[in-house]
């Protein structure tokens, strides 16, 4: 009775950018989590990007600041400074396969007022593209307590949402290689770098990891340097929706032969180096040259064209758990050929759907596979490896049926949204004691 009165009391209010995309569903599903297990659960987003029509959902700063720190910088750079080149000057011509490089200023008056609120903890989420971090923590008491679940890197990098090989946000961010030739030692990586490190300095911080990687790249910034606690909490599944349906039915719903050896892979964008696609494509055309496979790909909106002779059909985005099921029950292996990647949400719902994953032994993937338990792992990056991984399911047909039946028990024992819930009402739970 006490645990439960606890709850109760717990009003929580959750910060995500966006509706959609991979922090957003894993961001959501835990608020809605939270509301079924009686916690007092509330979810502000971007203002811009419509309404759910749900009254937890709150779209928040809609109203626009005079100078924005972005626009007072331009006018910066033109009246006292004309050879500091503006921010967006340094985005102009950068890397193409690069992703999203986010500023922590915004145009949009990001201020708090905690007595408002009707929250007692506040649970940031991804916030890039939204949040003014000098005007959003500045309006936060010191002592107020803040749990940022961390979906990427961009909380402690100059702007990157992943560093790739880069190491810089350990000590302090500067010439940026994912920006353009104007990188330098005092570019915008370096002095957003400095904006974050100051707004987060004496916050009440609690950061929280979807995977023991990211946990520990967290750990190592300078920017999280002031942060009170770390913490893996890894994401969970609901696997009464997310669980196995008749393989042959999928098959036929989609229009898949029955007897083809099925791989299916998952991505908002081919085109984004970092998740994987082309050395897919390359494993595929080796693995093809001896044994054939049909490729199932869901996510991706443009064309994605595995080759002219491995066969193929693209479902594009996925609306409904239903149809993500659907999917993944009609494959034999799920691939995530990811370079980097923090977690893996896509090959979690794989594996709930009774599907064994191949992967590389990356962030946060290895959190979730083990080898020739419920997966497979090949070295980072490594085509060749993958390649033979693939094969290897290819070719022992009881060892991967043994692997499709562990990974859902891996995921019924690890990592189901009951786990997920429970260990952030634990962490809310100290917190609103003073445990920490």
């Amino acid at each position: 009775m006490e645990a439960m009165n606890k709850k109760k009391c717990m009003n929580i209010l959750h910060f995500n950018s966006l509706l959609d995309g991979g922090a957003a569903v894993a961001s959501r599903r835990l608020h809605e989590k939270l509301l079924q297990c009686d916690v007092a659960s509330s979810f502000a987003h971007h203002p811009f990007i419509g309404d759910t029509g749900n009254p937890t959902y709150r779209p928040m700063f809609s109203k626009r600041k005079k100078f924005s720190s972005i626009f007072y910088w331009e006018l910066l750079a033109k009246i006292l400074r004309p050879r500091m080149p503006s921010p967006f000057a340094y985005l102009y011509k950068r890397p193409e396969h690069f992703e999203l490089f986010s500023f922590p200023v915004s145009p949009l008056e990001t201020s708090l007022d905690p007595a408002g609120l009707h929250a007692d903890i506040i649970c940031l989420n991804w916030i890039a593209n939204w949040i003014d971090y000098p005007c959003f923590f500045g309006s936060i008491p010191d002592s107020f307590p803040i749990v940022w679940t961390l979906h990427d890197m961009n909380p402690f990098t100059g702007g990157c949402h992943y560093a790739w090989e880069c190491k810089k946000y350990k000590t302090g961010c500067h010439s940026c290689f994912q920006l353009n030739e104007k990188r330098g030692p005092r570019d915008i990586s370096f002095r957003f770098s400095k904006i974050k490190q100051s707004a987060l300095a004496g916050q009440n911080m609690h950061v929280v990891a979807n995977s023991r990687w990211l946990e520990e790249q967290a750990r190592e910034s300078i920017v999280l340097g002031s942060a009170k606690s770390f913490r893996t909490i890894h994401l969970g599944l609901n696997t009464e929706q997310f669980k196995p349906k008749d393989k042959n039915l999928c098959r036929t719903l989609l229009d898949i032969p029955e007897t083809a050896f099925v791989i299916c892979f998952g991505a908002e964008s081919i085109n984004n180096k970092r998740k994987g696609f082309a050395l897919l494509k390359e494993a595929l055309a080796r693995v093809h040259s001896t044994y054939p496979v049909y490729c199932l790909l869901f996510g991706c909106r443009q064309s994605a064209a595995i080759s002219d002779f491995v066969p193929h059909k693209s479902v594009g985005p996925l609306a409904s758990i239903d149809l993500q099921t659907l999917v993944y029950s009609a494959a034999d292996i799920f691939v995530i050929p990811s370079i980097y990647e923090a977690f893996g949400l896509t090959s979690l719902e794989a594996m709930a759907c009774g599907v064994p994953s191949v992967g590389f032994d990356t962030g946060g993937i290895p959190d979730m596979i083990t080898p020739f338990e419920n997966g497979l792992l090949a070295a980072p990056g490594d085509v060749q490896d993958l390649a033979e991984k693939i094969i290897y399911m290819i070719k022992h047909p009881e060892e991967r049926r043994n692997m499709a039946h562990n990974a859902r028990e891996t995921v019924v024992q690890r990592f189901t949204d009951d786990i997920q819930a429970r260990k952030y009402i634990e962490l809310f739970g100290t917190l609103l004691a003073g445990g920490m």
